[in-house]
C-alpha cells in the first residue's frame, strides 16, 4: 500500500498493488519498491506513479524471502533456508543472482556502508563484508541466541534487533560484535527504527514506544503511544544483563502466531 502523508494529520491511501506472496518486508529506492514476498521471493514494483504501482520484475530466492535491504544496484535478502542472497537489480525488469552465503535460517537483514547485518537462527547476528557483492565475506558473529528476528536497524556503532524484546549489539568491531543491552516486552516487538539517540519500536500489543538509550544506564521509555488508546505513559524499563538479553525467547503463544516458527518446525521435521 502507498499512503500520501503530505498532511500528517490526515494520511490517505494513494495506491496499492496486490502481490502473489506475503508481504514480509519492504525497501524503497528511487522509483522502485523492493518486496520480500515470502515464498514468492523478491518482487520489484515500479512506484513512479504512486496511484498506480506496477510489477516490474521478480526473482525467485529459492528460500522464503523474509527481509530485504537495498544499496546501490543490489538487493540483499534474508532468504530463510537459502541463507544470505545478493541480487543484482541494475535492470529491475530482469534481476539476477550476484552472490550468496549459506547460513542457518535467515530472518532479517540490514545494510550500512560496506557491511550487511544478518540475523539467523544458529549464529545469531552475522556480519558480512559486502565490498564485493558477488563474494560476501563472513567477518564476525554474535553467536548467542537472539531469538526469532522481526526486524533489524543499524545506526552508528549499534545494531538494534527486534524479537520478543529488543537486543542492542555493539558492532564497532565487525569481527567481534557483542550484546550490550536491551529490554523485554510482554508481547514482542515487531519493528524498530532509530533517529539519533531515540529508538522507536512497534510493540505488538502496546502500540508505539519511544525510547532513549544510554548504554551506561537503563534504557528508558519516554512515551508510550497506544494504537487503541492514545495516551502518554512514562516508565523506566530495566536494562537486562548481557546473558539475560541474549537469551530472550518467544513464549509458546507468540511462536504459535509466527508463520516463521511454523516454517522452522517443518524444516526440523524433515531433518
Amino acid at each position: 500500500m502507498i499512503v500520501d502523508i503530505s498532511n500528517s494529520s490526515f494520511p490517505i491511501r494513494k495506491g496499492s498493488y496486490t502481490i502473489e506472496g506475503s508481504a514480509e518486508d519492504i525497501a524503497v529506492s528511487g522509483n522502485y519498491a523492493y518486496l520480500a514476498a515470502g515464498d514468492k521471493g523478491l518482487e520489484i514494483i515500479d512506484i513512479s506513479n504512486p496511484s498506480s504501482p506496477k510489477l516490474k520484475g521478480r526473482y525467485n530466492t529459492a528460500g522464503r524471502a523474509c527481509s530485504v535491504a537495498v544499496s546501490g544496484n543490489y538487493a540483499y535478502l534474508a532468504a530463510g533456508d537459502n541463507g544470505f542472497v545478493v541480487v543484482d537489480i541494475s535492470t529491475p525488469s530482469s534481476p539476477t543472482l550476484k552472490g550468496k552465503y549459506e547460513t542457518g535460517y535467515a530472518d532479517c537483514v540490514a545494510v550500512s556502508g560496506n557491511y550487511a547485518y544478518l540475523v539467523e537462527d544458529s549464529d545469531g547476528l552475522v556480519i558480512f563484508d559486502i565490498s564485493n557483492p558477488s563474494s560476501p565475506i563472513h567477518k564476525g558473529s554474535e553467536s548467542r541466541h537472539i531469538g526469532i528476528c522481526k526486524a533489524i536497524s543499524v545506526s552508528g556503532n549499534y545494531a538494534y534487533i527486534a524479537n520478543s524484546g529488543l537486543v542492542i549489539v555493539n558492532i564497532s568491531n565487525s569481527s567481534s560484535p557483542i550484546v550490550e543491552g536491551g529490554f523485554s516486552s510482554s508481547w514482542g516487538i515487531l519493528d524498530v527504527s532509530i533517529s539519533g539517540s531515540t529508538i522507536y519500536v512497534a510493540d505488538s500489543n502496546n502500540g508505539i514506544l519511544v525510547l532513549k538509550a544510554n548504554l551506561e544506564q537503563s534504557v528508558t521509555s519516554v512515551m508510550n503511544s497506544s494504537l487503541t488508546q492514545p495516551e502518554n505513559n512514562t516508565q523506566s524499563l530495566k536494562q537486562e544483563n548481557e546473558s539475560a538479553v541474549a537469551n530472550v525467547k518467544q513464549t509458546p503463544e507468540q511462536k504459535k502466531r509466527d508463520p516463521r516458527s511454523s516454517k522452522r518446525k517443518q524444516k526440523n521435521s524433515r531433518i
